[in-house]
């Protein structure tokens, strides 16, 4: 039947005006990662069958909805739905809705049209294409699902060799691709200024912003995953990551690799623990100081991490029985006992201790010198003579790898790899992992960035590799050897239209793109089908909630013709 010339023209400038952003974001969406012509109502087709979701509730409740279970994190879960997902930071009762880029915002939709979608609830369009990270938590799980192509901008204590290329503003090899920095100097009249209008320029060009603890804006994520209270409950943040790109498979595998080798040196350690020829377990102090005294961390992640690697913590209760005061965040997930300088019992404690983990922030590189003043003492024979850490040479940091300006991976690539931070403890604390018959350790140890030295420790006073920082580069990454034309890989949709029938049909998981074509419709109406045929030229697809809203109103207009 034919159109009305005025509902025609009403509906490309719905379109136009609709879809055209203020602003070019700073990367462009592949045209391949929608859908199109795109889907006319939610839940018309289930795009998260089992294969692509992440901890998938062998019992669904009911139609597409299924819960799904995560197996280590106790701080977020995912739920799935036929064309759209929510997520759920439990710790902030936040949630996020993601939908397929070529359907439907469900958020769009009166209330209660769209289950598990509430009022007010933030919606993004997804796979996420262009985004600002500015916690560095996140880099490491961006880096483990190779999303850097989709890093708009990254915060200026990246330490990856390719984050520092993004974020790199000296050398040739940098992009200067930075967030901005929130510790401006405020003796610069003009410095908050030029904050507020970068953030604002920020928000404005990414479809997403990372962020750690603190969610100001519409387009923030939280990643509050230093939070969660295990080394393997952190790393299975990787998860909730890949949920916004769509990229479940990637982190189901490498969750799975991750918690595998971290069990296999668990065992291990374990084992030779065991044996009857083996030494006493250390007793290990970590710490952290101040000008007034000594936190002995309590963290429940850096209990487990000493227990599984073969050590002994130290107990609350002895701590405070010598003069400590306990204290807690559960919002910030963290626990210390602090001991002042000037408590009898300091210097008991610290007596006790085989081995140190000193995590206090010092200008410059920390030595012996620093770390035993920190602790109260007045230079490092005076600590040699009370600490056995110190006699020893077992006092250690995280600074085994860092960026050029001295930000330490134990904040980014630590946090999603437990596995090689146990292999370092491991090395430290029970030494006779190393000569395992079945040479299991150095195996693992190969897979990680060190080989066989520390990833991410440091040994305070060793004179060779294991007592110098790796310094991370930007010229080191391969991932994309040039700032310029810099693109985002297609993360194709785990559904397909075929064109012959204009069914929607489910893509096989490795061959996603290939069944990916764009298929110029006969009619958009709302039907399942509707016919179609191939279009070979390049078409753009949906890149914005606004434009898929647009599209959504077009077909309405033209069904109503």
């Amino acid at each position: 039947m034919p159109r009305p010339a005025s509902l025609l023209a009403a509906a490309a400038a719905l379109l136009l005006a609709v879809a055209a952003p203020a602003r070019a974001a700073y990367l462009q969406r592949p045209e391949q990662d929608c859908l199109n012509p795109m889907v006319a109502k939610v839940n018309q087709f289930d795009f998260f069958p089992d294969e692509y979701r992440s901890m998938v509730d062998k019992a669904p409740a009911h139609g597409f909805q299924a819960a799904s279970q995560v197996t280590e994190a106790a701080d977020f879960d995912i739920k799935y739905y036929g064309t759209y997902k929510v997520v759920r930071v439990k710790r902030f009762k936040k949630s996020y809705l993601l939908y397929q880029c070529g359907t439907p915002d469900p958020s769009t939709l009166p209330a209660g049209a769209a289950e598990g979608v509430t009022p007010g609830m933030t919606s993004f369009e997804i796979p996420l294409y262009s985004v600002a990270v500015t916690d560095t938590t996140v880099n490491g799980f961006l880096s483990e699902l190779n999303l850097i192509d989709r890093v708009a901008l990254a915060s200026p204590y990246s330490v990856e060799s390719c984050f520092q290329r993004l974020v790199d503003t000296k050398s040739q090899d940098g992009c200067k691709l930075v967030t901005p920095n929130p510790f401006f100097n405020t003796s610069d009249p003009n410095a908050e200024g030029a904050f507020k209008e970068a953030n604002a320029t920020m928000y404005e060009e990414s479809d997403a912003v990372f962020v750690g603890f603190n969610d100001d804006a519409a387009k923030d994520i939280l990643f509050p995953v230093t939070a969660d209270p295990g080394p393997l409950n952190r790393a299975e943040w990787i998860k909730f990551v890949a949920a916004f790109f769509n990229k479940e498979i990637d982190a189901n595998s490498a969750f799975d690799s991750i918690k595998s080798t971290y069990n296999t040196l668990k065992k291990l350690v374990a084992d030779k623990s065991g044996e009857p020829t083996a030494r006493p377990r250390p007793k290990v102090a970590w710490v952290s100081t101040n000008s007034s005294g000594v936190s002995f961390r309590m963290d429940p992640f850096k209990v487990t991490l000493v227990k599984d690697a073969g050590g002994v913590p130290f107990n609350r209760s002895r701590v405070e029985a010598l003069g400590g005061q306990y204290s807690t965040n559960p919002t910030l997930g963290v626990s210390y006992v602090f001991v002042p300088k000037n408590a009898d019992g300091l210097k008991i404690l610290l007596g006790e201790a085989d081995m140190l983990i000193d995590e206090t922030y010092y200008i410059g590189i920390p030595s012996a010198l620093n770390i035993s003043r920190s602790l109260g003492f007045l230079n490092v024979g005076e600590a040699q003579a009370t600490v056995p850490a110190f006699t020893q040479q077992q006092v250690y940091r995280w600074d085994g790898e860092q960026s050029p300006t001295g930000s330490s991976s134990w904040l980014e690539m630590a946090v999603a790899r437990p596995d090689w931070v146990l292999m370092d403890l491991a090395r430290a604390m029970t030494p006779a992992v190393l000569s395992d018959v079945l040479n299991v350790t150095n195996h693992l140890a190969n897979k990680g960035p060190a080989g066989t030295d520390f990833n991410y420790l440091l040994q305070v006073g060793n004179k060779a590799d294991r007592g110098r920082p790796r310094i991370t580069a930007a010229k080191l990454c391969t991932t994309f050897p040039s700032c310029k034309d810099r693109g985002a890989f297609a993360i194709c949709p785990n559904v397909y239209r075929d064109c012959g029938s204009g069914a929607l049909k489910r893509a096989d998981p490795t061959q996603r793109c290939n069944s990916w074509a764009v298929c110029e419709p006969v009619e958009l109406d709302g039907a399942a089908g509707g016919g179609g045929k191939k279009n070979t030229a390049a078409r753009a697809a949906p890149g914005a909630a606004a434009a898929a809203a647009a599209l959504l109103g077009v077909g309405a207009l033209l069904a109503l013709a």
